[in-house]
């Protein structure tokens, strides 16, 4: 039995090997002819047929007169499949579909196009017409860096509500990690205090509390029911305080355009600057949906480019 038993192992290796053999063999057939291949025909005087591109010599309406008689009547019994109308030569050059005009000495930006896909954002476009046109939501100038929207309380009017200083949650969610460490129940209970903190930090861009930018003012802390200094003004008339707000505005602006240079110099301190100039020639990838469809998905690539 044992005998039996190598016996058939043995067959059944060399029939693997057969068959692995023959697999390679037939993963490593080529259609293309090797060159000792083509000059043995040649030598040998034997006809033989030549597959050219499209481009090059199917075009059947003008033979060229050194093709052998062979690939001349090959070229008529297929003429049929080539139509008339192929133009000799590279096509003509098209008009411009997409023209983007660039800044000499300006870099170009590598950033997504949209920040959503067209069907949200035409949603979005949809319910904000809507609101426009109910008179909900009334577009409003604020002289703080962030954009405020007005928007109608029922028996209050109208007041104006801040809808872009919005804090992240990565930094909030840093601080309650820090607070709170192990204990998940009761987080809620410190979100204000964390809120607060927050706000009434020194930001590292505008050098400045974010409170003080938007309202013009420090909120109150128990360090405030100390007695007041002599040397500085309690109270102000609104034209004063209009003045301090717009003051205080201006330097915020200022420490932030400083800031984002500094950012800007530090970002691009290894990259290589690229400078156009009118009448370069550049090759612009167009692709077919310049949307992103993942656009909230964390994982999924951002860039859009090179250019």
């Amino acid at each position: 039995m044992k005998n039996r038993d190598k016996t058939a192992e043995k067959e059944l290796k060399k029939r693997e090997k057969i068959e692995s053999v023959e697999n390679k063999e037939r993963k490593s057939v080529s259609v293309y002819a090797k060159e000792s291949d083509v000059k043995a025909v040649f030598f040998a005087k034997q006809p033989m047929f030549v597959l050219l591109y499209k481009d090059a010599y199917f075009n059947t309406n003008e033979l060229n007169d050194s093709l052998p008689s062979a690939i001349k009547s090959l070229l008529q019994d297929f003429k049929e499949v080539f139509p008339d109308d192929v133009p000799n030569g590279l096509p003509p050059i098209r008009g411009i579909e997409h023209q983007i005009d660039f800044i000499p000495g300006a870099t170009i930006p590598n950033r997504l196009a949209y920040r959503s896909n067209p069907n949200e954002t035409k949603e979005l476009q949809r319910q904000v017409k809507e609101l426009m046109k109910k008179g909900h939501v009334r577009k409003h100038e604020s002289m703080c860096s962030s954009s405020a929207t007005c928007a109608r309380r029922m028996g209050l009017g109208i007041c104006a509500l801040i809808v872009t200083w919005s804090t992240k949650s990565l930094t909030l969610s840093t601080l309650l990690r820090s607070i709170i460490q192990k204990n998940l129940r009761n987080w809620e209970e410190y979100l204000l205090h964390i809120e607060f903190a927050y706000n009434r930090s020194v930001h590292s861009a505008t050098n400045c509390l974010p409170f003080e930018v938007v309202y013009g003012f420090n909120p109150l802390t128990p360090l405030d029911l100390l007695p007041l200094p002599i040397d500085e003004q309690a109270c102000l008339d609104g034209k004063k305080k209009a003045e301090v707000v717009k003051q205080l505005h201006e330097k915020v602006r200022q420490n932030i355009e400083r800031q984002t240079e500094q950012y800007a110099k530090q970002a691009n301190k290894g990259c290589k600057k690229v400078v156009f100039e009118p009448g370069d020639w550049v090759w612009v990838h167009m692709r077919k949906e310049r949307f992103p469809a993942q656009r909230h998905s964390k994982l999924q690539p951002r860039g859009d480019g090179p250019f």
